[in-house]
């Protein structure tokens, strides 16, 4: 009877977790960079921010942070793949924008924490960082 119970809880508990959709790109890059989800005043904008300074303690002290961003094709790393893929990050005035449009691997380093995010086929996100701010938003 009890091998019976236990098949059933694990059968309902993996049918409810079945049901759930996978993570965006920018759900599965928050959490690597410590980002904190936010919501538009006006409702349905959801993005995920971090400030790579760090708070009040940089705010009162000062300090500096290094961002690095890059870019790598998904599974054979060609020249053309690579090529296709050089403008996904671009520099506007202050900020950097990478649109993420196709399969890729983005990588962004802060503080000597690495960020890994692979996008899927399908997954359209935009990646921005403004001053010491970085923020991601799946669109």
């Amino acid at each position: 009877m009890r091998i019976f119970l236990v098949v059933a809880i694990t059968l309902v508990a993996t049918g409810v977790s079945a049901q759930q959709p996978a993570p965006s790109f920018c759900e599965r890059l928050a959490p690597q960079l410590e980002m904190k989800e936010k919501t538009s005043r006006k409702g349905g904008d959801t993005r995920w921010e971090v400030d790579t300074l760090g708070g009040l303690k940089t705010f009162l002290v000062g300090g500096s942070t290094l961002v690095s961003f890059r870019i790598e094709p998904v599974g054979e790393p060609t020249v053309e793949a690579y090529q296709r893929l050089e403008d996904t990050c671009q520099q506007e005035g202050k900020e950097m924008i990478c649109t993420v449009a196709e399969p890729l691997n983005l990588k962004v380093q802060v503080k000597g924490v690495t960020a890994e995010v692979e996008s899927l086929e399908g997954e359209n996100a935009m990646v921005i960082m403004k001053g010491s701010r970085i923020s991601c938003r799946d669109s």
